[in-house]
């Protein structure tokens, strides 16, 4: 596709008549408000501002005075018009303009682009804790109308304070989406007329329900409003699960984890060991530990001797078959001075090699980006980063294996996905009926054995889950209200 293609391509998908477009934003927030809703009054002054931006098409200004007043959508996270204003971060090019609209949570922002990408308004970007300060377009081929619905979609179900998982029959429909199928059987108004990326929404405004579909669920879905008598009328037709109600997270305790968590790290180990490996065995003799022992000319602590004798052996779990590579006793080396050539050295100092010294390579990330290192003396872990210096783990070298076989759970399990939750004492609390933790920390490790599921955390406000089977996943989601964005 050449230059002119692509701009045609993504002017087409910024323009379209804005009427219907402002309708279904009243529609959604009529349907979250109340029926005498109406757009409250904007900034002058911002969107005078706003509107000397060249580059933004129509609908930005139409969203703007549609939903741009409303401080509701303020606190979960939308700016105001006055706030907006042109990204100043290192990622912002002398030839590209990011006005920052939106803070979806923490650490993740969106922003209004002029930068040419085929995606919709040159480029509604996206910068999250994955890829900091690299802002990235959005999926292409959305129209810029979706994405906004979607998001003020997303915005209204965070406020609302009921929320059930509703079961959907199963239908079948020539020429219509399952989406479709879905807004149809609870009435409701789907506000996206093909439903092709799979998360859209659907409205009532009459009866105050939002509808939170996404296609990796599975004939369920979620509905929200903000009075409970809306869902319970729900159910009278359909089978239901509360989840929240008058903004009270519910909770059954039949479906709380029952075995008793373990106490030792072998005990640790051996429950990961179950869930990701089940009857299968990956142990090594302590015979062959010693002998990687001799030829390194040290002792490793005892942890690492722990973990080698339950996955010493290796395979795809120790593989980027995985996620990274896991060396095994046989593969382990230190950094010595006959390395200094080497390309995994290329760039270091003299000092930053010695601060290395014979420091034990326990793992590699995928694409090299780190090394995950035994520090020869005090047996401590950190990753080093390839640029001279050491993040330290603060989980001890028990976390960091933990970590580690977390990490792999990711490939190495059948299903899987990321969620946001915040790292907070109340999720940490409810979440402990669910998962035994096993590792502490900023990237804290958990386990469901009954339900065969190992998590850890990314980063303080979201977390990876990986799980032997994907009925258990979609259990875990309609149990604990996690909603699981699928690898």
């Amino acid at each position: 596709m050449d230059l002119e293609q692509v701009q045609a391509e993504s002017k087409a998908l910024q323009e379209g008549p804005v009427e219907p477009f402002v309708a279904q934003l009243k529609q959604m927030c009529r349907a979250a408000f109340g029926m005498d809703w109406t757009p409250p009054a904007v900034d002058a002054a911002g969107m005078e501002k706003l509107r000397s931006y060249s580059f933004l098409p129509e609908a930005v200004f139409a969203f703007y005075e549609t939903v741009g007043g409303e401080e509701r959508l303020w606190k979960q996270g939308l700016y105001p018009v006055e706030r907006i204003e042109p990204d100043s971060s290192k990622a912002a090019s002398d030839e590209s303009q990011n006005l920052i609209y939106y803070k979806s949570r923490e650490g993740e922002l969106w922003a209004f682009s002029n930068r040419k990408c085929r995606t919709p308004c040159s480029g509604i970007l996206s910068d999250g804790p994955g890829y900091h300060l690299y802002w990235m377009p959005v999926q292409p081929g959305q129209t810029l109308h979706a994405i906004l619905v979607r998001q003020v979609g997303r915005m209204l179900s965070q406020w609302m304070p009921n929320r059930v998982w509703v079961k959907l029959p199963s239908t079948r429909q020539k020429g219509h989406t399952a989406y479709q199928r879905a807004a149809a059987q609870l009435g409701l108004t789907a506000l996206n007329e093909d439903g092709k990326f799979g998360w859209d929404y659907a409205c009532d405004e009459q009866r105050g329900l939002l509808m939170d579909y996404l296609i990796d669920r599975q004939k369920k879905c979620l509905v929200y409003s903000a009075t409970p008598e809306a869902l319970e009328a729900l159910e009278q037709d359909f089978e239901v699960v509360w989840e929240k109600r008058n903004g009270e997270k519910i909770l059954d305790p039949a479906t709380f984890l029952q075995t008793p968590p373990p106490q030792t790290f072998e005990e640790k180990l051996d429950m990961m060991r179950e869930i990701l490996l089940g009857k299968r065995r990956m142990d090594l003799p302590m015979e062959e530990i010693e002998k990687a022992e001799k030829r390194l000319g040290m002792v490793f602590p005892e942890p690492l001797r722990a973990f080698y004798q339950r996955f010493g052996k290796g395979g795809k779990l120790m593989s980027t078959e995985s996620l990274h590579t896991i060396y095994t006793p046989k593969e382990l080396q230190t950094y010595t001075v006959e390395d200094e050539d080497s390309d995994e050295y290329e760039g270091y100092t003299e000092e930053e090699l010695t601060a290395l010294g014979g420091d034990l390579v326990l793992a590699e990330e995928n694409q090299a980006v780190w090394w995950c290192r035994l520090d020869r003396e005090t047996g401590e872990p950190y990753l080093d980063y390839g640029d001279g210096e050491r993040m330290e783990m603060d989980m001890g070298l028990e976390g960091t294996l933990l970590w580690l076989l977390a990490q792999q759970s990711l490939g190495c399990l059948a299903n899987g996905g990321d969620c946001a939750l915040e790292q907070t004492p109340e999720n940490r609390a409810w979440m402990e009926h669910y998962f035994h933790y096993l590792a502490e920390g900023k990237w804290e490790v958990f386990v469901n054995p009954e339900r065969g599921i190992i998590g850890s955390r990314t980063d303080e406000n979201s977390i990876c889950i990986a799980g032997r089977r994907g009925t258990e996943l979609d259990k875990l989601e309609r149990d604990t209200g996690l909603q699981i964005s699928y690898f």
